[in-house]
């Protein structure tokens, strides 16, 4: 058996209280998909948040010319 819960050590309490499960249970198989998504998403905004500056300090340098 496995235990799989959430404990908040800077503020002593539980997130998310035990949960017993079975031997087979994979919390990173469950978890997994969710995460790459977020940091899918994250990338797609930091890709764009780096083209968007490069666009305005090329258009910046073009206008000093």
């Amino acid at each position: 058996m496995m235990s799989c819960g959430c404990y908040d050590f800077n503020n002593k309490r539980w997130i998310v209280k035990p949960d017993i499960k079975g031997k087979t249970f994979n919390p990173y198989k469950k978890f997994i998909k969710k995460d790459i998504k977020n940091i899918d998403n994250k990338f797609s905004e930091l890709r764009s948040l780096i083209l968007k500056l490069y666009e305005y300090a090329f258009l910046y340098l073009k206008s000093k010319d």
